[in-house]
């Protein structure tokens, strides 16, 4: 298994285990190719065929894996992981990123288990596993398996270019979302290319958001763009041009950020965790 941590440096993967398993029965015979209109069945995969040729593939994993072609991960690297990549049957890549809530420090837990009673243990840290990875690229097919767009792009910047532009009814339904309110004379035919392609995306991760992602999603709109005219009574912003629309699109993507040094703000046009 290997991992990438946070880091400037270009040599930023590291070896976490050799020898390990650590995805059981990750089935790939129900795939089809993308299509965003399409809504996966349960033990169903995207798929990206031809994935080594696309622009964002990563030229890491084109070849097969070498343990001791990596650093080992040192514990001082552990709370800078990004994501996890299990190599498996020796032509798998199967990724998983790593969330706050995949990873706890200095936490207390209560173990249970067949062989023993209950136990309570402090780890210093632990990265919990999902049951299945969020992207699988298989080697000798080159083609990638996947299930979300916003879970891998920030894996793979760039396959957000499989979303097709948004029609005029899923433009509507966007602009229909419980924040939104409509200003002046804007409407879902003014919205022009650069914003229907991302609305799908924005749209998608929305979706997904809990009650109190939503909330934060209304404070980092009012930090980073006090122009959206957020209303706390009413709890919505305002959009009443394209180019609003474009800010709201970017806060739910969050591509607006603070520099660590000096403090400015801005906006970053491409994400990549790799």
């Amino acid at each position: 298994m290997l991992a990438r941590i946070d880091t400037r440096k270009k040599a930023n993967m590291r070896l976490v285990l050799s020898d390990n398993t650590t995805y059981q029965d990750v089935a790939l015979d129900k795939s089809r190719e993308y299509n965003d209109e399409y809504k996966l069945h349960e033990g169903e995969w995207f798929a990206v065929e031809g994935f080594r040729e696309k622009p964002y593939f990563k030229t890491w994993i084109e070849e097969p894996f070498n343990a001791g072609d990596y650093s080992q991960l040192q514990v001082a690297e552990y709370s800078g992981l990004k994501f996890l990549c299990a190599v498996q049957d020796g032509d798998k890549f199967m990724f998983q990123r790593l969330f706050s809530g995949n990873v706890y420090e200095n936490k207390t837990f209560l173990s249970f288990s067949l062989e023993a009673e209950p136990q309570l243990r402090t780890d210093n840290q632990l990265v919990v596993i999902n049951k299945e990875p969020d992207a699988v690229y298989h080697l000798t097919e080159n083609k990638l398996y996947f299930k979300s767009i916003p879970t891998v792009k920030p894996l793979f910047p760039g396959i957000e270019e499989l979303y097709k532009e948004a029609t005029n009814k899923e433009v509507e339904t966007f602009l229909q979302l419980d924040f939104i309110q409509l200003g002046g004379e804007f409407t879902a035919d003014k919205v022009k290319t650069p914003n229907r392609r991302n609305i799908k995306e924005a749209k998608e991760i929305y979706d997904n958001y809990t009650d109190d992602d939503k909330k934060a999603l209304k404070a980092y709109a009012q930090k980073y763009r006090p122009g959206l005219n957020y209303n706390p009574g009413a709890d919505v912003c305002e959009v009443a041009n394209d180019e609003q629309l474009k800010d709201l699109i970017y806060c739910i993507l969050q591509r607006y950020y603070t520099t660590e040094i000096g403090g400015k703000m801005r906006v970053a046009h491409s994400v990549d965790d790799m």
